[in-house]
């Protein structure tokens, strides 16, 4: 649904830039126009308590996908594998132009091996629907326009407990 003049005069007033993508040619300016939004992320925030990390953490970078989702599935860095159902890697295109961040898996994800299912899912992918954007790694889309979906922890905190800094920085 196309924003209208009046919510996106409500977003700027909430401090909102108004942001077209450059990679997406836009069609020539129409009274409904779809506008897009650019959300800046704000500074990352040095933890008071740093935890080393593991030794095979600089090995990391040298995986291809499917080496990394075996290391993730077979990860034992912290407490947290030995409640986990499953490992909740990520979904989506691995070319993606997006990627989308949750804090930790929740109950549903831990069940399915999938972030962002359920209600807050369909709510994310309806707010995506609204961008133009999926999470689908099949479809005519280009990589512009698909988006890649994880968590900063791969394992379910008990009782959807907010992680520790130990436990983010072993993720």
């Amino acid at each position: 649904m196309p924003w209208t003049e009046r919510q996106a005069a409500m977003l700027g007033a909430m401090g909102l830039r108004l942001w077209v993508p450059p990679t997406v040619p836009e069609p020539a300016p129409k009274p409904d126009a779809a506008v897009r939004l650019k959300v800046e992320a704000p500074a990352p925030v040095a933890a008071s308590n740093p935890v080393a990390l593991p030794a095979q953490r600089g090995q990391i970078g040298d995986l291809g996908w499917p080496a990394l989702r075996e290391a993730v599935a077979a990860c034992r860095a912290c407490g947290l594998c030995e409640s986990r159902t499953q490992t909740v890697f990520g979904v989506g295109h691995p070319q993606a132009h997006w990627m989308v961040v949750g804090e930790a898996p929740g109950e549903d994800e831990d069940r399915l091996g999938e972030p962002f299912v359920g209600a807050p899912g369909q709510l994310l992918d309806r707010m995506l629907a609204a961008l133009q954007l999926t999470r689908s790694t099949e479809g005519p889309e280009p990589a512009a326009q698909r988006v890649y979906i994880a968590n900063t922890l791969k394992c379910r905190p008990p009782r959807n407990r907010n992680p520790s800094a130990e436990e983010m920085a072993q993720c």
